[in-house]
């Protein structure tokens, strides 16, 4: 989705709406904080290194935020997985019902 907003694969984002994101926590962090339908604005480099700033829309509603985790250990008891995988909605201030973001367990 991000594509159709001339944010393509393989770029590296460095800023959303003016802070510094230096590693995917930081990132997550920003964007949770965001409501459907806001704008954002992201500063990234392309593949040779040159700056762009792209503004996309938030849409909480067909591209949720999500993080995958992996857990260590088997998904059932008794089963033979060294690990797994868990995958967790992030949900905006706007949608928690505290008013903070909260996080949302669906595996």
């Amino acid at each position: 989705p991000a594509a159709r907003y001339s944010l393509p694969p393989m770029t590296r984002i460095i800023e959303v709406d003016g802070e510094k994101v230096p590693n995917l926590d930081a990132l997550v962090r920003v964007i949770s904080g965001k409501c459907d339908g806001e704008n954002v604005r992201i500063k990234h480099l392309d593949l040779r290194g040159a700056p762009l700033m792209t503004c996309l829309r938030v849409d909480t509603k067909y591209w949720p935020t999500t993080e995958i985790k992996r857990v260590i250990g088997p998904r059932a008891p008794g089963g033979v997985e060294p690990y797994h995988w868990k995958r967790s909605a992030i949900l905006p201030p706007c949608d928690a019902t505290s008013g903070a973001a909260a996080t949302t367990a669906a595996t």
